[in-house]
């Protein structure tokens, strides 16, 4: 009405007038249905640039999320498999000297026991103790005493027949497995020898003597590995009490009634 007023006071006839203003109202519409669908526009792009950047944040904490379970898991897994490892070790080696153990000589003395030899032959098991070790104990104290058997037991290794083995089955007693029985004298020989060497310890220099007990068997003997190393112990046993400092070797006779007595 203010639009059509103010043309019928310029001169206009009422009805040119109304005609006048509805062009003036047509042309404040168009601008504005124009500027709303630009504003509308405008707002679609923001909205759908942030619905993309919105997916693509998601994707990229998806695979983040992916990433880190990966990275859980293979931690996981290495720590299950260093476990593993450790319990291995625990089981069939002496963590003192590095040496196997006691179930270590056994599987060891299965798989001789196991292996085919294009010619039978003898083996051998040496069950040693050393002589009057608690005086290095004493000596020492048992830090040092500790350290010293690791120190034999390296010097030990590199004084082995080629093919042998060697195991700490207890506190200062030593298992040696020869795939040789033929070995079996030049092996405590290079042993003797070999714990004769002097060793500082504290300001204290030590050596070593051991009794040992042997026992021969073959490759391919109805014995099985328990029962040699049983045969073994008890012949140092029998050692250190006829002939300590030396050695023993169980009989082939004494072996076949040990076996029937097992029987």
């Amino acid at each position: 009405m203010a639009l059509a007023l103010q043309a019928f006071e310029g001169g206009a006839t009422l009805e040119r007038a109304r005609c006048w203003a509805d062009e003036q109202l047509s042309n404040s519409t168009s601008i504005l249905v124009a500027g709303l669908l630009d504003i509308y526009g405008k707002l679609s792009a923001s909205a759908i640039q942030l619905v993309c950047e919105q997916n693509a944040r998601l994707r990229a904490e998806e695979e983040l999320a992916l990433m880190q379970q990966q990275h859980v898991r293979q931690v996981l897994e290495e720590q299950a498999s260093g476990y593993q490892q450790q319990l291995e070790f625990l089981a069939y080696f002496d963590p003192l000297t590095g040496l196997m153990n006691r179930n270590g000589i056994i599987r060891a003395i299965k798989t001789t026991l196991q292996l085919n030899y294009s010619r039978k032959g003898e083996a051998a098991l040496i069950s040693l103790d050393l002589d009057s070790f608690s005086k290095i104990n004493a000596l020492c104290g048992e830090e040092a005493a500790d350290r010293y058997l690791g120190l034999l037991a390296r010097r030990w290794l590199d004084a082995l027949c080629p093919g042998a083995a060697l195991a700490r089955v207890s506190g200062d007693e030593f298992v040696v497995l020869l795939k040789h029985g033929s070995q079996v004298l030049a092996q405590l020989q290079a042993l003797c020898l070999t714990a004769a060497q002097p060793c500082n310890l504290g300001g204290a220099t030590v050596t070593a003597r051991f009794t040992a007990g042997v026992v021969l068997f073959l490759h391919d003997s109805a014995s099985d590995a328990d029962t040699l190393l049983r045969q073994a112990d008890q012949t140092l046993f029998r050692a250190k009490q006829e002939a300590r400092g030396n050695w023993l070797f169980l009989e082939a006779g004494e072996q076949r009634e040990y076996r029937l007595r097992q029987t």
